[in-house]
């Protein structure tokens, strides 16, 4: 139907839809539009009245748990690194193979503790096994190329419980 006529539309031979009373250009009535939006506005308000909660997200929008971490190899932990801007990131990588036992440690594992970090950032969920428990290996690493580029001049003679750990790190390959 037409909106100005309310007859029949028909199209032309170049195409054009037309009035078929008064042959103008015309467009078709959106006469469904209308009874769409409140069919589905009653369905919606059907569910939600009789408390269905299926078509509700089951978790809230607030809890948010990361669930696009690493996998725990060494390009990916370096490129997690480079993102971070660890100014070290080849250091980085073998403190994690010696410290995490090359990613298979209980600490690497059970706290997503790479590097056997005992220190605290926003990024930390809390402390567990004696060592900083965090909730990806991603907010590890973050927590890591923090305290790394902050105090690497300052602490890294003193790093580690073993006295030779900068003669180790050197031989690590």
């Amino acid at each position: 139907m037409s909106e100005c006529c309310s007859k029949p539309i028909k199209k032309d031979y170049l195409g054009n839809k037309r009035c078929s009373f008064c042959l103008l250009v015309s467009t078709p009535k959106r006469t469904f539009r209308l009874f769409y939006i409140i069919l589905f506005g009653l369905i919606f308000l059907g569910y939600s009245v009789t408390g269905n909660k299926n078509i509700l997200p089951k978790h809230k929008i607030s809890v948010i748990v990361d669930s696009c971490d690493i996998e725990l190899n060494d390009s990916c932990v370096y490129q997690e690194l480079l993102r971070d801007s660890c100014i070290f990131p080849e250091i980085a990588i073998r403190q994690a193979h010696l410290e995490g036992n090359w990613y298979k440690s209980d600490i690497v594992k059970e706290n997503k503790n790479l590097f056997g970090l005992k220190c605290n950032c926003k990024y930390t969920n809390g402390f567990k096994n004696g060592h900083t428990n965090y909730t990806s290996y991603k907010n590890c690493i973050k927590c890591y190329s923090i305290f790394f580029n902050t105090y690497w001049t300052r602490y890294f003679e003193n790093y580690a419980e073993a006295k030779n750990y900068k003669t180790i790190m050197k031989e690590m390959k």
